[in-house]
């Protein structure tokens, strides 16, 4: 592997600067963007205890509010009996497992393209 090129002292500082900077407003972002989420469940809320069921026109909006019930895995698992709940349920490949056992070629072929990740704390 290259070794790592070496920067002049002012270009590493303007480098800290600007990274402060920008990690700073991505700090400042994400603080907004919770405050808006936040609004948003509150005015979600708001509208779903005001509006009926179906379909209304609020102004030039179309509003839809509808009810429904999400399958769950776990309460399917308690309430069916055994037989009919193995009958609905199906194989996935699990990460973790094919890394403990493909070789490192194979669970590399098994991947997709590389990303990049940042985490800010």
């Amino acid at each position: 592997m290259p070794e790592p090129v070496q920067l002049s002292e002012q270009v590493q500082a303007i480098r800290q600067e600007t990274a402060e900077e920008l990690i700073g407003r991505m700090l400042d972002v994400r603080a907004r963007m919770e405050a808006l989420e936040e609004e948003h469940k509150h005015l979600r809320a708001v509208l779903l205890t005001l509006l009926p069921k179906g379909r209304t026109m609020v102004g030039d909006t179309t509003v839809t509010v509808n009810s429904f019930r999400k399958f769950s895995p776990k309460m399917a698992e308690k309430m069916l009996p055994r037989e009919t709940f193995e009958s609905i349920c199906v194989l996935v490949p699990d990460s973790k497992r094919a890394k403990a056992l493909l070789s490192a070629e194979d669970y590399e072929a098994s991947c997709g393209s590389p990303q990049q990740s940042l985490m800010i704390r």
